[in-house]
């Protein structure tokens, strides 16, 4: 799913996941996601006494670390608060944080990633991308569907971004709870290789895939600045076994 932070438009809500886990009854169902900073930030004055985010969470995976204490206590609360935490009981899914297996030293190897890639000729501008799969994940292999349940965010104050889709869902696994730093560096123009890289690896481990873009409840225009805006009930759904190809046919229509 996407879950950013608490606003609502910024996370996948309740209801939409458990339409989504409806359709696989007969199927073990794992939903991943990573931490973020803002998604507990509502908590934040009460855990740690200073007064900015970035600042008082130490929101990289070096720093970070030191209060993966704080990071589990808010995503437990924001399962709660918005109702996800009732939708993975309902199914009995299983939740993994990728943040916690990498902190937890329990990834795979890059050179075992590396062997598998499905373009063996691809070269990484950001190789630590190959240490971000976790063990549970690879182990799945061809037993599994991949599934990017993308929220519709339209970004035009980054053009190299310009709208969150199901491509860009992948960035959101990279275990850092804030990927501000370095992957929006040199006026964002890096970010794209990160998407494609944890694409690369995602679809590498995982065969199967389906592609879901979705604005059902809410989506959002002028994502991250003062103007965002949440556009409610417009019903927006894209779906696909092709990336490019939902991302592209979403374009068309937002």
């Amino acid at each position: 799913p996407n879950w950013i932070s608490n606003t609502p438009g910024e996370f996948t809500e309740a209801e939409v996941l458990d339409w989504l886990l409806s359709a696989f009854p007969a199927h073990k169902k794992i939903v991943i996601e990573s931490y973020t900073p803002w998604r507990g930030q509502i908590y934040a004055q009460n855990a740690i006494d200073r007064q900015e985010d970035d600042d008082l969470l130490k929101v990289n995976l070096e720093g970070g670390i030191d209060y993966w204490d704080f990071y589990k206590d808010a995503d437990t609360k924001f399962l709660k608060e918005t109702g996800n935490d009732e939708v993975l009981k309902k199914h009995n899914a299983e939740y993994i944080c990728v943040t916690n297996e990498f902190w937890a030293k329990d990834c795979v190897s890059p050179e075992t990633i590396k062997g598998i890639l499905t373009n063996h000729n691809h070269q990484f501008l950001w190789p630590e991308c190959l240490s971000f799969m976790p063990r549970k994940l690879y182990e799945l292999g061809d037993k599994a569907t991949l599934v990017s349940l993308a929220k519709v965010k339209q970004e035009p104050s980054i053009p190299e971004v310009a709208v969150n889709l199901s491509l860009k869902n992948f960035f959101g696994l990279i275990p850092a709870p804030s990927r501000w730093v370095p992957y929006h560096d040199k006026g964002h123009t890096l970010i794209p290789n990160a998407i494609a890289e944890m694409c690369l690896v995602y679809t590498s481990v995982f065969k199967n895939s389906l592609w879901i873009n979705e604005g059902i409840r809410t989506s959002l225009r002028n994502y991250c600045e003062h103007s965002q805006t949440v556009d409610k009930d417009l019903g927006l759904f894209f779906a696909g076994r092709d990336g490019l190809e939902v991302d592209s046919e979403t374009c068309r229509h937002i």
